[in-house]
């Protein structure tokens, strides 16, 4: 490089259709600096100036769909309602569907997310579209404690840009896997953001809590059965009480075998069975009692 002589060079820069944020501009930085090197017989070493900046840093914008100012302020507003006026438990359908839209009536919205809070119990059953152009992918949040018995977020991205004036129809789908029945509602909250922010006072809309009465739907039954089928009292079935030794001598045994069923759909934690019987005679003389302690099983 020789004096006075000024060496410019060109550089394409390529910036991948998949970068995410389109609001910042792109930092360019160049610097430059002279390499030492031994020069033979009487040459001088070149000096750097050092008066002068050794870097130089610009901004390059990128180019959006927001006006003369290049500043987008969206206004973005959503609705959700589910498909099911209740969420039955134990149906062979046990999926969740609830309408999500979301409408830009502003610039366009960059990184345009929905964050969605689903309720313990639930799993993410992935996205119904329902002909919207928009690209729609979902993952879980990173900020997500995953423990089982609370709350979990999904982000879903919606469009980058969302653009002015475009609305976004699609459905969230949910699984019930072990639903917590102590719960009278399913409680789903939703909120959608971008990177650049809205008008003051244009926030309101941009969040929705879904809530679905949870219904337990169980049919119980109940059977008995007696052994022996007919008791015959009579006096020479009993012995005296003074002369009486052991209980068979007193009256006949009789046991009751008792069987509850539940035919669903939906399972209960907790049933109570009250068994009532005549523990005295109309003249106020000892009837039935109890032996043993009434004892329980589980067939299944």
């Amino acid at each position: 490089m020789t004096k006075n002589r000024e060496i410019c060079e060109t550089h394409d820069v390529y910036v991948p259709d998949t970068i995410r944020d389109k609001i910042s501009p792109i930092i360019v930085s160049v610097n430059y600096t002279y390499v030492e090197r031994r020069l033979s017989g009487d040459l001088l070493e070149p000096a750097v100036d050092t008066t002068l900046p050794q870097a130089f840093t610009t901004e390059l914008v990128i180019e959006k769909d927001c006006g003369e100012d290049n500043v987008c302020i969206p206004d973005l507003k959503m609705t959700a309602k589910p498909t099911r006026e209740k969420f039955t438990l134990g149906t062979t359908d046990n999926s969740l569907l609830t309408n999500v839209s979301i409408q830009n009536s502003g610039e366009a919205s960059y990184l345009t997310q929905l964050f969605i809070t689903i309720p313990p119990g639930f799993e993410y059953g992935g996205i119904e579209k329902y002909g919207t152009k928009q690209s729609i992918s979902c993952s879980p949040s990173e900020n997500n404690s995953n423990k089982k018995d609370e709350p979990y977020d999904f982000v879903c991205d919606i469009g980058n840009p969302l653009p002015a004036n475009e609305k976004v129809d699609f459905g969230v789908r949910l699984t019930g896997t072990n639903v917590d029945t102590s719960k009278e509602n399913v409680e789903i909250k939703m909120r959608v953001n971008s990177t650049n922010e809205e008008e003051a006072g244009h926030g309101d809309d941009n969040a929705f809590t879904v809530n679905i009465p949870l219904e337990i739907k169980a049919q119980l039954s109940l059977t008995a059965r007696s052994n022996p089928d007919q008791v015959d009292y009579s006096v020479k079935n009993r012995t005296d009480l003074d002369k009486a030794v052991f209980d068979f001598e007193v009256g006949p045994l009789v046991s009751h075998l008792y069987q509850v069923i539940n035919r669903g759909p939906s399972s209960v934690k907790k049933a109570r069975f009250d068994l009532f019987f005549p523990s005295f005679s109309e003249e106020g003389k000892d009837l039935l009692y109890l032996l043993d302690l009434p004892r329980s099983y589980n067939f299944q």
